[in-house]
């Protein structure tokens, strides 16, 4: 089965939101070094993260593989939460959507053979954890996956969030909302590209924005920063994208 290039953005950005949670880091880092008053408090704060920990893992401590992101390397061992299983058993192949089965079958084949097949697939099936064989998480669109205007908008949270999560390398302080928007413009962070469009601000500095655009840009930032909060805080819901309204 080929997986279509938005549900793997949709998923990218989610894994990105809840690894920036701080309660699930928290609760990650007490799962690892067994600290059971600290499990206890944010099981008891958030009710849903120990099944979200069960299904998802810690995230910040995943193996890379060679050259492979990590969000690739547990993509490969979680899909089946967002996507259904995809087996192959000799030559029936099964795609698991939501609470329905779909069946391939060859039709050039003796038919005891196939009915043995199916019912050996069926069984191994049903023995398998429920993890293997149906969707637990579903994007909250009608297609179940986010549209491109959608992927746009959370890349901007999440890279606005990012940076506002550095420091200035003179001062030691977190950038202010004027560097976040001049670090934009250097870089074209993602989703932003035409965000600003002045191509001649790639290589500018503050004092090149006019102060009524720059105000504008710093407006901007701080939504969708507080956007971005919004999601991250509320994430350990299970659901995504956390409404924002």
């Amino acid at each position: 089965m080929s997986f279509r290039k938005p549900i793997l953005s949709s998923v990218y950005l989610w894994f990105y939101f809840v690894k920036n949670n701080k309660d699930y880091r928290k609760y990650c880092d007490a799962k690892h070094t067994g600290k059971l008053a600290v499990i206890k408090e944010m099981e008891k704060k958030h009710p849903k993260i120990k099944q979200l920990f069960e299904d998802w893992g810690d995230l910040y401590r995943i193996e890379v593989i060679d050259w492979r992101p990590e969000f690739i390397v547990w993509w490969d061992s979680h899909k089946a939460l967002f996507i259904g299983n995809n087996s192959e058993k000799g030559t029936i192949e099964y795609v698991r959507h939501s609470n329905r089965m779909v069946i391939s079958l060859p039709v050039r084949k003796n038919k005891d053979d196939v009915i043995n097949e199916v019912s050996r697939l069926i069984n191994s099936m049903y023995k398998q954890h429920k993890f293997n064989n149906s969707i637990r998480y579903t994007i909250k669109t009608r297609s179940g996956i986010l549209d491109k205007n959608q992927i746009t908008a959370n890349q901007k949270r999440l890279s606005a969030y990012a940076l506002s999560k550095k420091k200035n390398k003179e001062t030691g302080k977190p950038l202010s909302l004027s560097e976040i928007v001049l670090e934009i413009a250097r870089t074209d962070a993602k989703g932003w590209d035409k965000t600003f469009s002045d191509p001649a601000l790639k290589n500018a500095s503050l004092k090149k924005f006019g102060a009524a655009q720059l105000a504008r840009e710093k407006s901007i930032v701080s939504m969708i920063l507080k956007e971005a909060n919004t999601i991250i805080d509320n994430i350990l819901e299970c659901e995504f994208p956390v409404n924002l309204q």
